[in-house]
Protein backbone atom coordinates (compact mmCIF):
# COMPACT_ATOMS: atom_id res chain seq x y z
CA UNK A 1 0.00 0.00 0.00
CA UNK A 2 1.34 3.17 -1.24
CA UNK A 3 0.91 6.24 1.70
CA UNK A 4 1.14 9.81 0.00
CA UNK A 5 2.66 12.51 2.80
CA UNK A 6 3.07 15.66 0.40
CA UNK A 7 4.30 19.07 2.21
CA UNK A 8 4.17 21.78 -0.92
CA UNK A 9 6.38 24.76 0.66
CA UNK A 10 5.52 26.67 -1.92
CA UNK A 11 3.15 26.53 -4.69
CA UNK A 12 4.64 29.04 -7.08
CA UNK A 13 5.63 27.19 -10.43
CA UNK A 14 7.36 29.11 -13.30
CA UNK A 15 5.86 28.42 -17.03
CA UNK A 16 7.71 30.55 -19.14
CA UNK A 17 11.64 31.93 -19.00
CA UNK A 18 12.75 33.90 -16.11
CA UNK A 19 13.16 37.51 -15.91
CA UNK A 20 16.99 37.04 -16.11
CA UNK A 21 16.74 34.95 -18.67
CA UNK A 22 17.54 31.36 -17.45
CA UNK A 23 14.61 28.61 -18.99
CA UNK A 24 11.98 27.64 -16.76
CA UNK A 25 11.69 25.42 -13.80
CA UNK A 26 9.96 22.55 -13.33
CA UNK A 27 6.74 22.58 -11.92
CA UNK A 28 3.83 20.80 -9.89
CA UNK A 29 6.52 18.78 -8.28
CA UNK A 30 5.12 16.12 -5.97
CA UNK A 31 6.38 13.62 -3.60
CA UNK A 32 5.07 10.42 -2.26
CA UNK A 33 6.28 7.58 -0.08
CA UNK A 34 5.47 3.96 0.71
CA UNK A 35 8.18 0.69 1.20
CA UNK A 36 10.77 3.37 2.56
CA UNK A 37 11.43 5.47 -0.80
CA UNK A 38 10.70 8.91 -2.27
CA UNK A 39 9.06 9.20 -5.54
CA UNK A 40 9.32 12.63 -6.71
CA UNK A 41 7.10 13.63 -10.11
CA UNK A 42 7.32 16.95 -11.96
CA UNK A 43 6.17 18.65 -15.28
CA UNK A 44 8.24 20.17 -17.38
CA UNK A 45 7.47 22.06 -20.75
CA UNK A 46 10.58 20.75 -23.16
CA UNK A 47 12.53 23.26 -24.56
CA UNK A 48 15.10 22.81 -26.92
CA UNK A 49 18.90 22.12 -25.57
CA UNK A 50 17.21 20.18 -22.49
CA UNK A 51 20.10 18.07 -21.02
CA UNK A 52 18.47 16.40 -17.59
CA UNK A 53 17.06 17.34 -14.53
CA UNK A 54 19.34 17.84 -11.49
CA UNK A 55 17.58 16.68 -8.02
CA UNK A 56 18.67 17.84 -5.13
CA UNK A 57 17.52 16.53 -1.30
CA UNK A 58 17.78 18.50 1.91
CA UNK A 59 17.48 17.43 5.56
CA UNK A 60 15.56 20.41 6.24
CA UNK A 61 13.33 23.09 5.02
CA UNK A 62 16.06 25.74 2.51
CA UNK A 63 18.81 24.03 4.02
CA UNK A 64 21.96 23.05 2.77
CA UNK A 65 20.58 21.18 -0.28
CA UNK A 66 22.74 18.30 -2.14
CA UNK A 67 22.80 17.04 -5.54
CA UNK A 68 21.43 13.56 -5.32
CA UNK A 69 20.37 12.26 -9.33
CA UNK A 70 20.11 13.55 -12.24
CA UNK A 71 17.17 12.27 -14.55
CA UNK A 72 17.16 12.48 -18.05
CA UNK A 73 15.27 14.81 -20.04
CA UNK A 74 12.62 12.65 -20.67
CA UNK A 75 12.14 11.32 -17.21
CA UNK A 76 9.79 13.07 -15.34
CA UNK A 77 10.06 11.52 -11.86
CA UNK A 78 13.10 10.26 -9.59
CA UNK A 79 12.70 6.79 -7.18
CA UNK A 80 14.70 7.62 -4.26
CA UNK A 81 15.96 4.61 -2.21
CA UNK A 82 18.68 5.96 -0.15
CA UNK A 83 16.76 7.52 2.54
CA UNK A 84 15.84 6.38 6.41
CA UNK A 85 12.29 5.65 7.68
CA UNK A 86 10.97 8.30 9.53
CA UNK A 87 12.79 11.24 8.17
CA UNK A 88 11.31 14.25 6.40
CA UNK A 89 13.40 15.22 3.12
CA UNK A 90 12.91 18.26 1.21
CA UNK A 91 13.46 18.11 -2.74
CA UNK A 92 13.90 20.68 -5.61
CA UNK A 93 14.41 20.00 -9.00
CA UNK A 94 16.38 22.43 -11.74
CA UNK A 95 16.42 22.25 -15.67
CA UNK A 96 20.23 21.38 -17.24
CA UNK A 97 19.90 22.72 -20.77
CA UNK A 98 23.65 21.75 -22.50
CA UNK A 99 22.48 25.24 -24.59
CA UNK A 100 20.23 27.89 -24.10
CA UNK A 101 20.13 31.09 -25.69
CA UNK A 102 23.75 30.75 -27.47
CA UNK A 103 25.09 29.69 -23.54
CA UNK A 104 26.83 26.77 -22.69
CA UNK A 105 25.39 25.01 -19.85
CA UNK A 106 22.76 26.44 -17.68
CA UNK A 107 20.55 25.46 -15.20
CA UNK A 108 17.32 26.83 -14.45
CA UNK A 109 15.77 28.08 -11.32
CA UNK A 110 15.05 25.42 -8.97
CA UNK A 111 11.41 24.01 -8.51
CA UNK A 112 9.48 25.28 -5.57
CA UNK A 113 10.96 22.68 -2.31
CA UNK A 114 8.17 19.73 -1.66
CA UNK A 115 9.36 17.87 1.58
CA UNK A 116 8.06 13.92 2.20
CA UNK A 117 8.37 12.10 5.61
CA UNK A 118 9.29 8.37 4.66
CA UNK A 119 7.15 5.42 6.01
Amino acid sequence: MRLAVVFIVSSIGLLGCADDGRPPAPYNVTAETGGGAAELRWSYKAAPGLDCFLIQRSEGFNYNFLDVAKSPAGKLYYYDGDVAVGERYYYRVAAFFTTWNDEKDVLSRFSPEVAVKIE
